[in-house]
C-alpha cells in the first residue's frame, strides 16, 4: 500500500521548499508555483478539496496530473471541483493518459461514469494510440480475474465508445 503525504506534510513542503532531482542528476530547489503545482496533485491523490482549494491561486492552471491522480483513486468529488476550477476533462499527461483513462486502468467504475457524464470523450487517444476502454481491457486481461466491476467498467466504456462514434462528424472513430 503507497505512503502518501498527509496534508500537513504537504503545507509544509510547499511553505518550505522542495528539492528534486533533474534529470541531468542536479539537486534544485522547486520555485514556489511549481511546489504549488505540485501540492495540488498530491492533494488530488489524497482527495483533500480543501488543501487544494488553499493551493490552487485563481490564475493558476490546474494541472492535468492533479485531474487523473483524483481519477485513479476514485475521488469523483475532488474532480468536480477541479473541473469547476478549469481542469481540462480530455487533457492528456506528460505521460499521455487521460483521467479516463487513469480510472479504467483502477478499475474505477463510478469514477468513469461520472467522468462520462461530466463530458469526458472516450474516444481521447494517448500518446499510445490507447483510448480508456484499450486501456481497461488491458488492464482486465492482466488481472487474470473477471469480477463483476470490472466487466461493468469495460460495458459502460464500450456503450461511451459506441456513442462517440455515432456521433463523430463522419461516422468514422
Amino acid at each position: 500500500m503507497p505512503c502518501w503525504p498527509s496534508r500537513e506534510s504537504i503545507r509544509r513542503m510547499v511553505r518550505e521548499g522542495l528539492v528534486v532531482r533533474t534529470d541531468d542528476g542536479v539537486m534544485k530547489e522547486l520555485p514556489l508555483r511549481e511546489r504549488l503545482a505540485w501540492g495540488v496533485v498530491e492533494a488530488a491523490m489524497i482527495g483533500d478539496e480543501a488543501l487544494i482549494g488553499e493551493l490552487l491561486d485563481p490564475d493558476m492552471e490546474v494541472p492535468a496530473a492533479a485531474l487523473i491522480g483524483a481519477a485513479e483513486h476514485g475521488h469523483v468529488g475532488v474532480i468536480k471541483y477541479l473541473v469547476a476550477r478549469g481542469a481540462d476533462l480530455n487533457a492528456v499527461s506528460q505521460s499521455g493518459t487521460t483521467a479516463l483513462m487513469a480510472a479504467a486502468w483502477s478499475f474505477q467504475t463510478e469514477t468513469v461514469k461520472a467522468l462520462l457524464s461530466m463530458g469526458a470523450d472516450p474516444g481521447v487517444r494517448s500518446t499510445g494510440g490507447q483510448t480508456a476502454l484499450d486501456v481497461a481491457r488491458e488492464m482486465l486481461a492482466r488481472h487474470g480475474r473477471r469480477l463483476p466491476h470490472q466487466l461493468e467498467l469495460i460495458r459502460v466504456l464500450e456503450a461511451a465508445e459506441r456513442r462517440h462514434d455515432a456521433n463523430a462528424p463522419d461516422g468514422t472513430p
